[in-house]
């Protein structure tokens, strides 16, 4: 007998998800790109236009045990229509709402603190742990026993006060991550996986990943094959950021190659010793400022070429000593004043 998910159909997907709050001030529903988030107080009036063939109150009759718990769960629910086999429909379906998650994760890059973030997950994938530890010191005989929470805490509200701040680049990023801005294909693609392991790197709380993904969404966004990173890297970026005075004062292209070496020494000799959380800061800082200069430019920078001729004639102003005419008086810089206390948690 076959099972009913390796049947063909239409089928209308829905998962509980932890830590995203969605409030009256964002129609208590967002749709990031393909996935429709949406708080359960919501769900009974538009069953229809996600596809529910039937109300939910009857719905729930058919195991009321089961799905009683299931639509009680969470107060917000990510959901999707597919057409293919079930068990196929269903691995694409989370690939997504994962993917569409760590976009949301962005959304607090520059608006709060990396160690103060939310991290929303679908259901209880990333129910909060902790580690217990006990120390011994052998000599005196004496100890030392004590827990600590290994997750972030706290939810992601899409208030007004977020929508405030998203409308600086995360809402343009989203339009060219849902095709409303005119990007070539290859480019647009780039800056879609550059944004979701930029998410990724603000979701994990393992300080070599949190650093990894960061450098790897650097070189989507900023490098070309045939590129010599160490140079290419920090002349892109100083393309959006060397106008500022703190590029020289903070040494930032000599920041920019140290933390390229750190990389280097991780992907090729498996050196993790030498990441440290200010590598990851500083890496967060430059991601910030090239997404939101990238998403409100977006007829400036049409395709990556484009970057890369900007960046190009950028140097050449530099060289011949000229007044810059290439960068527009929009090029935009965030630059977050870190605490003590940012240094020592991600």
């Amino acid at each position: 007998m076959d099972k009913i998910e390796d049947e063909h159909g239409t089928w209308v997907f829905i998962v509980p998800v932890s830590n995203l709050v969605l409030t009256k001030d964002i129609g208590y529903e967002f749709k990031v790109d393909r996935i429709t988030f949406i708080d359960s107080s919501k769900l009974p009036r538009i069953r229809k236009r996600l596809g529910f063939p039937s109300t939910l109150s009857e719905f729930k009759k058919r195991l009321p045990e089961v799905l009683d718990h299931f639509f009680g769960k969470s107060k917000t629910f990510a959901t999707m229509r597919l057409t293919g086999v079930g068990c196929e429909m269903e691995e694409l379906f989370l690939s997504h709402v994962r993917d569409e998650l760590s976009l949301l994760t962005l959304s607090q890059l520059g608006y709060s603190r990396r160690n103060y973030q939310a991290i929303p997950y679908i259901s209880e994938e990333g129910k909060t742990g902790s580690l217990s530890l006990l120390m011994l010191n052998v000599g005196k005989n004496s100890w030392v026993h004590s827990n600590q929470d290994t997750s972030k805490l706290g939810e992601l509200r899409l208030d007004k006060e977020w929508i405030n701040w998203q409308g600086s680049y995360f809402f343009p990023l989203l339009d060219i991550i849902r095709g409303k801005t005119k990007l070539s294909n290859s480019w647009r693609k780039d800056i879609r996986s550059a944004a979701i392991l930029a998410g990724q790197s603000q979701q994990s709380t393992d300080r070599t990943k949190c650093f990894l993904w960061n450098m790897i969404a650097l070189e989507l966004l900023l490098t070309k094959q045939g590129d010599t990173y160490t140079d290419m890297l920090p002349k892109r970026v100083e393309a959006f950021l060397g106008w500022m005075t703190r590029w020289d004062s903070c040494k930032f292209e000599e920041q920019i190659r140290s933390i390229y070496k750190k990389r280097c020494a991780f992907v090729h000799a498996g050196d993790q010793s030498s990441v440290e959380i200010s590598d990851i800061l500083f890496s967060d800082v430059l991601i910030l400022n090239v997404l939101i200069n990238i998403a409100i430019h977006p007829v400036l920078f049409k395709s990556k070429e484009d970057l890369v001729n900007f960046s190009e004639k950028v140097e050449a102003e530099k060289v011949l000593g000229l007044k810059s005419k290439i960068r527009p008086k929009t090029i935009t810089a965030i630059l977050p004043i870190y605490r003590d206390d940012d240094y020592k948690k991600i």
